[in-house]
């Protein structure tokens, strides 16, 4: 499992804005609460940790409905984060038990980002 450092995800942030590298999921995993007081890392996508088991048993239909926008193949990057990198892992490690191939976590997480990234 490769583990992203600030430069290397900036560098996927900034391809993915430009129309690159789409097919890479960002993933934020962090509580709603912790989402709607500090936003996200540019173009990633947002489920709780606490959810993502069960949504990613459900149709791919009930999947875009709930969380607004496609679930991600098993053969596409994902890259999880969450505040400090624990979850992210953990987020890892299910999206590896739900068999997804090409899993990454960014462990500096919204802490190291929030910290670093300038617009």
């Amino acid at each position: 499992m490769q583990r992203y450092t600030y430069a290397t995800m900036e560098a996927l942030v900034k391809s993915k804005l430009n129309g690159n590298a789409l097919d890479t999921c960002i993933l934020d995993v962090r509580g709603k609460d912790e989402v709607s007081s500090t936003g996200t890392i540019p173009t990633a996508v947002h489920i709780p940790l606490d959810q993502l088991d069960a949504a990613l048993r459900k149709s791919a239909e009930e999947f875009s409905q709930e969380y607004g926008f496609t679930r991600p193949s098993s053969s596409q990057p994902v890259v999880t984060y969450c505040l400090k990198g624990m979850r992210a892992e953990k987020a890892a490690a299910i999206l590896s038990d739900h068999k997804y191939e090409n899993v990454s976590i960014y462990p500096g997480s919204w802490t190291e980002w929030s910290e670093n990234y300038v617009k």
